[in-house]
């Protein structure tokens, strides 16, 4: 899109947060999974004199894990993160038709990456209790 008529950089048109938590009731286990969407955002602005057409970020769905046990009279604690379960790739493409999404055969990839899913272990312990 060429126009003043466009969304800001950055902006999105609606965000999607969703999280769920469980604690077992004597503190042992603990788990949380989260869900984030992002709609179709500007990532660059074009313009006609630069011969760029506006991209885009197509929206990709994020959800991450993690859970904790408690261990040796719960003074320490073995947590596990997941991150990027899905591990969806990052699309930036051209807008070249104006339409609010991304038209395959129409709009032209520009960029595209996908960022892994990431893995942590870790240990604590509190030696104060």
């Amino acid at each position: 899109s060429q126009s003043f008529d466009r969304p800001l950089q950055g902006q999105s048109p609606y965000l999607v947060n969703f999280g769920l938590q469980y604690n077992q009731k004597k503190g042992i286990i603990n788990a949380t999974i989260l869900y984030n969407r992002i709609g179709e955002r500007l990532s660059l602005v074009g313009g006609k004199d630069q011969l760029l057409y506006d991209i885009y970020e197509r929206p990709r769905d994020l959800v991450d894990f993690q859970i904790g046990v408690k261990v040796l009279k719960k003074r320490g604690e073995v947590r596990l993160n997941v991150s990027d379960i899905f591990n969806q790739p990052f699309y930036l493409y051209e807008n070249v038709n104006d339409k609010k999404s991304f038209q395959k055969g129409t709009d032209r990839l520009w960029n595209a990456f996908t960022p892994g899913t990431t893995f942590t272990l870790g240990f604590t312990y509190d030696f104060a209790k």
